[in-house]
C-alpha cells in the first residue's frame, strides 16, 4: 500500500511539473503580480484561482482573492496580472496559494509567502538575482526589417551583465545578427532597474511563421524571458543601394601600387 502510494504521489509531481504552462510573479504589499506564460506553441485554456491562507499548524484558508478567472493564451504567448488582496495585520506566517489549471490537462501553482510582524508586512526576499521584463516589443514583423525590443532589467545585487535578444526556433537561429550580435554590457547596482533598448531584426532565411523572441541577460547565470513574435517572409530588396563602405577599409588601391613598385624600378633603370 505504502509503495503504491508512492508511486502515486511521483507520477503526480511529474505531471505538476510538466505542465506546459510557467506561472511566476512576485509579491508585494496589497498586490500579487502573476505572471502566465504558454510554452509550448499551441494554444492553452485555464482556470486560475487564488487563496490568502496563514499558518496555523496547518494551512488555514483565510479569503479567495478575486483575481481568478478563465483564460486563454496562444503559443508561446504570456500575460501578466495585477491582482489586490488586503494583508493581514495580525502577525503570523501567510502566504498565497496561486492555481492555474489547464482544460482537460495538467495543472500548475506556486505558494507566495510572506510574513507580518509587529511592524507590518515584511517584503519577501526576491527569489531570482535578476528579473527581466518586456516593456514593448512587436507582435509581427517582416524578414529584414529592423524592430526594437525594449526591457526592464532590475538587479537585487550588484551584478554585471550582457543583454542581448535573438530570434529563433528550436536550436536554429533566424536573428539577422546572430545569436549575441546585438549585445549590450551593463553594470547595475543592488535595487537599480533600467529599461534597455535592443534592435533586432529577422534574416530573410525564416519562412513564415511564428518564432521565439528571447531576451537574456548573462552575469555569473542566464536570466531569460521569452515571447512569441509572428515572423513574415519577404524577398530581399535587391534594388536598394549598398552601404558605404568605412573610411579606411578599401586598401586595394594600395595593394595595387605595391605590386607595381618593381616595375617602375625595372623603367626608371632602363631609362638612366
Amino acid at each position: 500500500m505504502d509503495c503504491r502510494c508512492a508511486v502515486l504521489l511521483l507520477l503526480l509531481i511529474q505531471l505538476v511539473s510538466a505542465a506546459p504552462l510557467k506561472l511566476d510573479g512576485e509579491l508585494h504589499y496589497n498586490l500579487l503580480e502573476v505572471t502566465l506564460q504558454d510554452k509550448e506553441d499551441y494554444n492553452i485554456s485555464f482556470e486560475l484561482s487564488l487563496q490568502l491562507r496563514k499558518r496555523a499548524g496547518e494551512w488555514e484558508l483565510l479569503d479567495t482573492i478575486d483575481c481568478g478567472g478563465n483564460f486563454s493564451l496562444g503559443a508561446l504567448e504570456s500575460i501578466g496580472l495585477n491582482c489586490s488582496y488586503t494583508t493581514p495585520e495580525e502577525p503570523g506566517e501567510y502566504k498565497i496559494y496561486t492555481r492555474a489549471d489547464i482544460v482537460n490537462g495538467s495543472h500548475t501553482y506556486k505558494n507566495f509567502f510572506f510574513d507580518v510582524d509587529a511592524n507590518g508586512f515584511k517584503e519577501p526576499e526576491p527569489e531570482s538575482d535578476v528579473i527581466l521584463s518586456f516593456i514593448s516589443a512587436p507582435d509581427s514583423v517582416k524578414t529584414g526589417e529592423e524592430f526594437s525590443v525594449v526591457v526592464n532589467v532590475t538587479a537585487y545585487k550588484d551584478v554585471s551583465l550582457e543583454v542581448y535578444s535573438y530570434i529563433h526556433e528550436g536550436k536554429a537561429c533566424y536573428s539577422f545578427y546572430g545569436w549575441k550580435g546585438n549585445a549590450e554590457k551593463h553594470d547595475l547596482k543592488r535595487g537599480e532597474s533600467r529599461l534597455i533598448n535592443l534592435t533586432d531584426a529577422v534574416a530573410h532565411k525564416a519562412v513564415n511563421g511564428t518564432y521565439q523572441l528571447k531576451v537574456r541577460a548573462r552575469g555569473e547565470k542566464d536570466w531569460d524571458i521569452v515571447r512569441a513574435i509572428v515572423v513574415e517572409q519577404v524577398p530581399p530588396d535587391l534594388s536598394a543601394e549598398l552601404p558605404e563602405k568605412k573610411s579606411g577599409q578599401d586598401f586595394g588601391w594600395v595593394l595595387l601600387l605595391l605590386a607595381l613598385i618593381p616595375l617602375l624600378l625595372l623603367i626608371v633603370r632602363n631609362l638612366l
